[in-house]
């Protein structure tokens, strides 16, 4: 009966030490607006080309001096879901104007953009979030034109990165 009492009494002190330690969660309040996030103006600040038949990083090339020239683009993105802006001197391989929507709004991989009635999907490398994150990183996978591409592998054998800073 001893044996038992103190194995009522250490279950009982364990019980009252798990509950008086159990950590309340804390609060992080609201998740930071994607949306808010990208609606402001943004200038082309780099600009990369990777070869993806390869997919390999050595065939990364850094583009950022011969392609945005002395007069960066310009793009101004609203909540609205529209956007416009000036292409300058840089290589924009999409359009600088249009509409755009996220794939998903509170956790968004794309943005898609349409302009003239065709869409252009632009990959996002990293988050846009409002007040914290000063660059809009995207990538956009440029399709062969006026060829047909040796397989369904290779549509889009060239990718653009392009990483915009707030303005």
């Amino acid at each position: 009966m001893k044996r038992f009492s103190i194995l009522i009494m250490t279950l009982a002190a364990v019980v009252l030490i798990a509950i008086g330690c159990k950590k309340s969660s804390p609060d992080f309040g609201t998740p930071f607006s994607k949306i808010e996030g990208i609606a402001d103006d943004w200038e082309l600040v780099e600009l990369k080309q990777t070869d993806l038949l390869t997919k390999n990083d050595e065939k990364t090339v850094d583009l950022t001096q011969l392609f945005i020239g002395s007069n960066p683009t310009a793009l101004n993105f609203t909540n609205d879901g529209s956007f416009s802006g000036e292409k300058g001197s840089s290589r924009l391989y999409f359009p600088a104007s249009g509409s755009w929507a996220f794939d998903d709004d509170l956790y968004p991989s794309k943005i898609v953009i349409t302009s003239n009635g065709q869409e252009y999907t632009l990959d996002l490398l990293s988050p846009v979030r409002e007040n914290i994150d000063p660059f809009l990183h995207v990538q956009y996978v440029r399709p062969f034109e006026d060829c047909v591409p040796a397989g369904v592998e290779t549509l889009g054998a060239i990718a653009y990165e392009y990483k915009f800073a707030r303005r």
